[in-house]
């Protein structure tokens, strides 16, 4: 665990997630931050869960949406499986505005019968949790 600027930042990780078993997988990163009463979890490129949630659940739940290692039903099990009050995708630079609607779609918190806000940021948007 780190602190930093009164911000708890607990550090975890194992495996980058499998892309396929003839490419060596890498180290992922995981971080825990919390600060001012509030937490967000970035999971790296996985779907690794933090080994310790805040009591409350987390705020923020950054949900990587794309990549060479991922599927949608991936993303689906770890929003249902981590609560949190907002998730944010991220990991979407591969994919195009109607990949992005797909996507928001299946993440939609009526859909999923959810109790969080998916919440898309734009380009240099903020959120306040």
């Amino acid at each position: 665990m780190l602190e930093i600027a009164g911000a708890r930042v607990t550090v975890g990780g194992g495996d980058h997630a499998l892309i396929h078993p003839e490419i060596p997988r890498a180290v992922n990163v995981t971080y825990l931050v919390e600060a001012d009463g509030a937490s967000t979890f970035h999971p790296g490129d996985s779907y690794d869960a933090p080994a310790a949630l805040p009591a409350a659940g987390l705020d923020v739940l950054l949900l990587p949406v794309s990549g060479p290692w991922m599927k949608i039903a991936d993303a689906i099990d770890f929003t249902r499986s981590v609560p949190a009050r907002t998730v944010v995708p991220i990991h979407e630079a591969l994919l195009s505005e109607i990949g992005l609607t797909i996507v928001g779609a299946r993440l939609d918190t009526a859909r999923l019968s959810g109790d969080y806000t998916y919440s898309r940021l734009q380009a240099g948007e903020s959120l306040t949790v």
